[in-house]
């Protein structure tokens, strides 16, 4: 439904001056409430016009002399314009009009009714539905396009809005208009409800969209199934990348409308459904709330393929190893039946003591290769299971003995069950 306004542009000015200062309102001749009335109120009251019989009977509105001879109506210009009109409209008989809709999705029909409604957040523009505009865009329309004493440029501004910021605008203007507003000052004091209202408006950012968010917080739909939303559309999800290589390192990519990348030794991945995903010219990597692709070429947005970005993956490798990762975010293999992946990647019986060790330490001798120095003192080259710390405060508290059945003997002392099994706690 088209938001009928034409009998309100008058008081258009009066916020509009409130709003941006423009020192067009002038003076003011009464309440801003007077100021509305546009229509001359002798249509309604003028009795010679209603009651002249010759004008409701006579079909044929426009040869009847009555009604240019009738003093009340010829002396009253209002009143003759909008007698025509009137009777013009009388003269189309509702009953047999033919709605004109050809080529319309919204917008007046042309029999009195509409020729369809625009969704959330759009307006009716010369019969399309468009985006609309928030209340404070509106604002900002008649700012750059209009004089405050254009009321068509004002008004044309306003039916860009939605149904919601029209409604909002009107209240605000109404309210400046009811006080008498002249300055900014006045709307504040008496109108700042309303002012918060139009501040707060939001018109929802759908078209050709049919899911993901909206832009004010809601959503414009939700895919069924096992589609996913991307960049506004339902499709079927693409694969994910499992590997430094898959994400181009730390350049990172675009799957799914989210974002991936290596970095700190690990994939990474941000989940962008409502902003998307696309290249930070600025930092020359993909990220959330960018749009498009390296525009040089040199760095694909879709993941997978060759990496652009070799370098800054670190070496993968399974050498010396049955399970685990490969350094680059792949596996190595995994375990089975009553085995599980130890800590230097090797499938070990399930109950094996594991321990977490520095590097160097082999297959052979996981737990028995702790760093120690037997010199008397627990310093940095010794473990907390050496026998010099064995009475060191850090190693023998309780608090660092996590019970995760892996014995950290950087952390843990030989009193932790985790490492109590140890050969060098034994001893």
């Amino acid at each position: 439904m088209v938001l009928k306004f034409a009998a309100r542009r008058g008081v258009f000015a009066v916020v509009l001056c409130v709003m941006v200062g423009l020192g067009a309102c002038g003076g003011s001749s009464g309440g801003g409430g007077g100021d509305v009335v546009t229509t001359d109120t002798t249509v309604a009251t003028d009795t010679a016009v209603t009651q002249d019989t010759a004008v409701t009977q006579d079909t044929a509105v426009t040869q009847d002399t009555a009604v240019t001879q009738d003093t009340a109506v010829t002396q009253d210009t209002a009143v003759t314009q909008d007698t025509v009109t009137q009777d013009t409209a009388v003269a189309q008989d509702t009953a047999t009009c033919a709605p004109q809709c050809d080529g319309k999705t919204c917008g007046d029909d042309g029999c009195g009714g509409d020729c369809g409604t625009c969704d959330a957040g759009q307006a009716c523009v010369s019969d399309a539905c468009v985006q609309g505009l928030s209340c404070t865009d509106v604002i900002g329309c008649m700012q750059s396009s209009c004089d405050a004493a254009d009321q068509t440029c004002l008004g044309d501004c306003l039916s860009q809005g939605t149904p919601s910021a029209q409604t909002t605008f009107l209240t605000l203007n109404d309210c400046a208009g009811t006080h008498s507003c002249q300055d900014s000052e006045c709307v504040s004091t008496n109108c700042g409800a309303e002012v918060n209202a139009c501040g707060s408006d939001c018109a929802p950012q759908c078209i050709g969209k049919v899911c993901g968010g909206d832009g004010c917080g809601g959503t414009c739909g939700t895919c069924e199934g096992e589609l996913i939303c991307n960049a506004g559309a339902c499709a079927v999800a693409e694969p994910t990348p499992t590997t430094c290589d898959d994400a181009h390192g730390a350049v990172g990519c675009c799957a799914n409308g989210n974002v991936y990348w290596f970095e700190g030794g690990a994939l990474q991945g941000g989940s962008c459904p409502n902003n998307g995903c696309g290249w930070d010219a600025s930092n020359s990597y993909y990220a959330c709330s960018f749009t498009g692709a390296d525009p040089s070429g040199a760095n694909p947005i879709d993941c997978f393929g060759t990496n652009p970005a070799p370098d800054t993956c670190p070496a993968c490798s399974c050498e010396g190893k049955t399970c685990g990762d490969d350094g680059c975010g792949g596996s190595c293999g995994t375990c089975d039946g009553d085995t599980f992946c130890g800590t230097i990647s090797q499938c070990v019986a399930t109950g094996t003591l594991q321990c977490k060790v520095k590097d160097g330490c082999t297959a052979a001798d996981p737990c028995t290769c702790a760093s120690c120095v037997t010199d008397g003192a627990c310093d940095v080259d010794d473990d907390c299971v050496c026998p010099d710390c064995a009475a060191e405060s850090f190693c023998i508290a309780a608090s660092n003995c996590n019970g995760d059945g892996v014995c950290d003997m950087f952390n843990e002392g030989c009193q932790c069950a985790d490492c109590a099994q140890l050969p060098l706690c034994a001893n």
